[in-house]
């Protein structure tokens, strides 16, 4: 039963995970927006909206591709 049940979550989280990565990839296609950078809480180098977004979608890509493993 609990096997069955970790199979639903584990297909419901494949379609949510994908929802959220078009929609990062969707909006990381419009307009570039400059933005200060920080690292441990101090000014870095200054990104790009494209860049930042794109790090939530590679991430979730990893995890995707772990996910896919079991």
């Amino acid at each position: 039963m609990i096997r069955l049940y970790m199979k639903d979550i584990y297909e419901e989280s494949l379609v949510k995970i994908g929802k959220l990565t078009k929609a990062l990839k969707e909006r990381m296609s419009e307009e570039e927006i400059m933005m200060p950078g920080y690292t441990h809480a101090q000014k870095a180098m200054p990104t790009s909206t494209h860049t930042w977004l794109g790090s939530f979608y590679d991430a979730l890509s990893d995890q995707v591709i772990i996910l896919q493993s079991f």
